[in-house]
């Protein structure tokens, strides 16, 4: 039978004998048998005996023996993937979508493609065709809610992520990511609760415990965050985020010892840090040690000159040491950065108002109340500072704004004001009676 090198090839590949399956079907290549589909199967043993080059050009023979070879189109399609070659594999995989190979699996590698060239459209549709092309396709489900959170559609990557936890409900990683999903949504007692399974499958992985003590710590329960956040870095998961992450719980309850050893050992740990300076420049300044903390936030600074809130509380640092031209240089970087903070120009006018400026000061107050109509502290020191040039009929709606604000300056000011608006007492001439 001159087909009988084919038919053996078959059988030797389904057997997996390799060596027997290639001699065979280069028997079958030589006498032209079967066409391309000869010369595919010699690439898949090829590929099976780790040869990709030889399965690359085998799969190109095929092709060139029938350019219409769905299979070969697919199979050279994965190899140049491998090999990274993602746009070759790309027409490939797309060549055999249209010959018809729309299988769930043509379509999920066409998605990875997709999502390593960074087409996340694409991607999705691929991830799609792959869900509906085969319901129970895990890792299609799983790419898709990966892709789903990258969109911040966080309620689709629940969906998707769940599903993936329900068929692999032994994998820690696969509850993680939903457990992670589920914060981006802002469920975090439903990513609480699947944590919690995460950890029953491994109660020794300590990045479950670092990202559940991140959910506990955006709930405010800074103490089981700190147990969580202990357990991960006793596990082996010590990181300088880590120790960020429990200095932040020290200093929101008060440890400051606590926290600023967190904050060196993150350091340590990794000295490029821009948070760890910013934090250790809050904790001093709760302290009131004005000039370590001015220290911290030029440290966040250096590193990151673009944290504009470094730049105000490092303005307001400078405020409280009598620094008034560094406040205000300060303060003019934050509204460079952000021109609509209202907080800003009320601070930098109480700056220039301490350096005898007080129209520019006057300017920046007006021009925070033309940011935000009710913010009541630059309406206190305008009030203030019109009054004390006189300009009582001026100054008096901005004090009657700033009452909310109880302070007993405003009410004196206040009483000088509506003084200083009262009409002056007739003056009385005397005249001379006739007798």
């Amino acid at each position: 039978m001159p087909d009988a090198p084919y038919l053996r090839g078959v059988v030797y590949q389904e057997q997996s004998r390799w060596a027997e399956a290639l001699a065979n079907l280069d028997a079958a290549a030589e006498l032209g048998l079967p066409g391309a589909d000869v010369h595919c199967r010699r690439g898949m043993v090829y590929e099976a005996l780790g040869r990709p080059a030889e399965a690359l050009a085998a799969y190109s023979e095929a092709i060139h023996v029938d350019p219409r070879a769905p299979l070969a189109h697919y199979r050279r399609g994965k190899l140049y993937r491998a090999r990274g070659e993602d746009r070759l594999a790309l027409v490939d995989m797309d060549r055999a979508a249209e010959l018809g190979l729309a299988s769930a699996e043509v379509h999920y590698d066409r998605g990875l493609i997709y999502r390593d060239l960074g087409d996340q459209p694409a991607a999705l549709a691929s991830f799609t065709r792959a869900v509906e092309s085969d319901g129970f396709h895990v890792a299609a489900f799983r790419e898709r809610g990966r892709l789903f959170r990258a969109l911040n559609q966080p309620e689709r990557a629940v969906e998707d992520l769940s599903f993936v936890a329900s068929q692999l409900p032994d994998s820690v990683e696969a509850q993680c990511e939903l457990a992670d999903a589920y914060c981006q949504a802002h469920s975090y007692y439903d990513a609480l609760l699947v944590f919690d399974r995460a950890l029953t499958l491994d109660p020794t992985r300590a990045e479950t415990y670092y990202r559940r003590g991140l959910v506990l710590q955006s709930l405010d329960r800074p103490m089981q965050a700190l147990e969580d956040f202990t357990s991960a870095a006793a596990f082996g998961g010590e990181t300088a985020d880590l120790n960020c992450s429990r200095g932040a719980c020290n200093l929101s309850l008060q440890r400051y010892a606590e926290a600023l050893a967190d904050y060196d050992r993150a350091l340590q740990l990794d000295p490029g840090r821009a948070d760890a300076h910013y934090n250790r420049g809050l904790l001093y300044y709760r302290l009131r040690s004005y000039e370590e903390a001015l220290a911290e936030f030029t440290a966040t600074i250096d590193l990151n000159p673009s944290d504009m809130a470094a730049y105000s509380n490092r303005g307001d640092v400078c405020y409280r040491l009598g620094q008034y031209e560094s406040a205000v240089a300060n303060f003019s970087v934050v509204i460079e950065m952000r021109p609509d903070f209202a907080q800003a120009y009320y601070n930098r006018g109480r700056a220039l108002q301490k350096l005898k400026r007080p129209d520019p000061a006057r300017a920046d107050f007006l021009k925070a109340l033309e940011v935000a109509p009710d913010y009541l502290l630059p309406h206190r020191e305008l009030g203030i500072l019109l009054a004390n040039t006189g300009l009582y009929d001026q100054a008096l709606p901005h004090l009657e704004k700033a009452r909310p604000l109880d302070d007993p300056t405003v009410e004196q000011y206040l009483e000088l004001v509506r003084r200083g608006l009262q009409p002056a007492a007739p003056v009385l001439r005397l005249t001379q009676t006739r007798r």
